[in-house]
């Protein structure tokens, strides 16, 4: 039997046009994984134990066989051999890896560019990387030489590679500390998010508000809870409904929503509850698909997909952004498209049993299989 899975999809890279698949085949003692095309044909037989998150644009992937660590390219082919206890996709160039109980650096070519010292790591982001040692967190170069010496109870990247911050933890609050081990924003805050369009949101006894990368308030702490801005507007909410707000404070739409989902890139429209239905506003929270749906997520891929109620049971589709069907809702589980590709669930009657099915952008099944039970779908 080989079965599906939600997040399966591996990015193409210059050498191959189309997206590649995860399959796995319980048939035998123990799971095997390989990969598929566009077209349902096998690429590469299923032999993995474990495939990390794969993304070949950025290099060679991470796969386990056995009980070791290696690095395969887009044809099973091992590129880096199988030595480490644990192993990370590459990002920047650089790939963390764990042997033992320590964690490094290798480079594409499986040469170690900071050998395995460290307790924990994070990825690098341009410049440096959050690091773990003697029970505190620092940051290190590309050479593994501590840029921010290990002080901290926590530190997160996720910041503009030229803001040259980086968030830490102490006690229970946070801050930004420079690249030159100097604070911008001392520890105060109980939260400080990732920093979009320039504003990172922070919380203090006095509620949300928003911080420009010198740490000074953009917007003054007023709000029960704030989300990122895109496309230059960001939802807040007040006592129990969401509004719009500009990088002013100043509404753009006054609160009128009983939940809310982010803008992302890509999409400047969001999912959003009214009178216990979804449906999709603009960054003018205007309607513009009015609320109808049980339940909505995100726009990937040009599609979003929706949960509403057929003959007293939930089924999921996919729209369009002007709210279309793209995808009938005739599915009992699904998970949001990605590069093309989406799976769907369709329950045998009065079973768990079911069919479990990778369909490309028209809606067609490339890929099926039976099952016995209802998988465990991850939407996003």
């Amino acid at each position: 039997m080989i079965l599906l899975l939600c997040l399966g999809i591996l990015f193409s890279n210059a050498l191959r046009a189309q997206s590649l698949y995860v399959i796995h085949d319980w048939t035998g003692r123990h799971e095997k994984i390989g990969l598929i095309d566009s077209s349902g044909t096998i690429v590469v037989k299923p032999k993995f134990s474990e495939i990390g998150y794969p993304d070949f644009r950025f290099g060679p992937v991470p796969a386990k066989y056995g009980k070791k660590w290696g690095y395969i390219d887009e044809n099973g082919n091992w590129v880096i051999g199988r030595k480490f206890d644990w192993a990370r996709p590459f990002r920047n160039g650089l790939a963390k890896v764990l042997v033992g109980e320590k964690f490094g650096f290798i480079n594409q070519t499986g040469k170690w560019v900071i050998p395995p010292q460290f307790d924990g790591v994070d990825d690098f982001d341009d410049t440096i990387a959050p690091a773990f040692d003697g029970g505190k967190w620092g940051a290190i170069d590309r050479t593994g030489r501590w840029v921010i010496p290990p002080q901290f109870d926590y530190m997160l990247g996720g910041l503009p590679s030229d803001s040259g911050y980086i968030r830490v933890e102490v006690d229970g609050l946070w801050g930004l500390i420079r690249y030159n081990d100097t604070y911008a924003i001392t520890p105060q805050y109980e939260k400080l998010s990732q920093y979009f369009g320039g504003l990172s949101t922070m919380q203090t006894d006095k509620g949300w508000g928003y911080l420009d990368t010198l740490g000074r308030f953009a917007i003054e702490p007023q709000f029960d809870d704030a989300y990122s801005f895109f496309y230059e507007v960001a939802w807040v909410k007040v006592g129990d409904l969401w509004g719009l707000i500009d990088k002013t404070g100043k509404f753009v739409a006054e609160p009128f929503c009983e939940d809310v989902d982010m803008f992302y890139a890509g999409s400047s429209i969001a999912a959003a509850q009214k009178d216990s239905l979804w449906g999709y506003v603009n960054i003018k929270g205007e309607w513009v698909i009015p609320p109808q749906f049980n339940y909505a997520w995100p726009f990937y891929d040009e599609f979003a997909l929706v949960n509403v109620i057929v003959d007293e049971k939930e089924k999921y589709g996919y729209i369009n952004q002007t709210g279309e069907w793209v995808v009938k809702p005739v599915y009992d589980d699904a998970c949001n498209y990605l590069l093309g590709w989406a799976t769907v669930f369709l329950k045998d009657p009065g079973k768990e049993s079911g069919k479990l099915c990778a369909i490309n952008k028209t809606g067609r099944c490339v890929w099926e299989e039976k099952v016995k039970y209802i998988p465990d779908f991850i939407k996003f």
